[in-house]
């Protein structure tokens, strides 16, 4: 939900100043569509508020600073990580699923997960593959569309890295824009 709201946040903040060659009209369907769609949140949230237990416990949860268990997942690996793996472990990993299989839950963070299983040189080349995406998105030509998704893809995904899969997770229509965007840009 964060991660689709700061998108849509980006997404409607470049449609309102007219970035990509956004016309007029979209901009005006765009303010009317956010205003629409704020008014239904609003009372959509107020209703499951009143009707929902589960909705209103989760809520309660979530506010009282409950992770879902993530921080102690995070903590159980970076102890297993530090008291347990041997050189060869941190170095290389301990293999695919080796959150499953030592730990008992995967990560649900991509940079926990590659430490456990590819180790430092897994971690050292999501971070050429992360260094790369941000690379290509700054040479291409600024006001396009393809390097507005490109950039939107990688806010997206980046973010997803901390506190989710994304790395295992990537969905066909992202890739698919994301080859179009690559696709695109090299070809000029």
């Amino acid at each position: 939900i964060l991660v689709g709201s700061v998108g849509m946040i980006v997404f409607v903040g470049n449609t309102l100043k007219g970035g990509g060659g956004a016309s007029v009209s979209k901009q005006i369907i765009t303010a009317i569509g956010v205003i629409v769609f704020i008014i239904f949140s609003y009372y959509y949230i107020n209703h499951l508020l009143d009707s929902s237990e589960a909705f209103n416990n989760r809520m309660e949860q979530t506010l009282a600073g409950d992770s879902s268990g993530r921080d102690r997942i995070s903590e159980d690996i970076v102890d297993y990580l530090l008291n347990k793996a041997s050189f060869v472990q941190l170095l290389f990993g301990s293999g695919a699923r080796a959150t499953v299989k030592y730990i008992g839950i995967e990560a649900h963070n991509d940079w926990l997960e590659i430490a456990m299983a590819q180790g430092a040189i897994g971690i050292v080349l999501y971070l050429l593959y992360w260094f790369g995406f941000y690379r290509h998105w700054k040479t291409m030509t600024k006001d396009t569309t393809e390097r507005f998704a490109f950039g939107i893809l990688l806010l997206i995904y980046f973010t997803k890295t901390l506190f989710s899969m994304s790395y295992n997770d990537m969905p066909i229509y992202a890739t698919c824009v994301m080859g179009y965007c690559l696709a695109v840009t090299t070809s000029k």
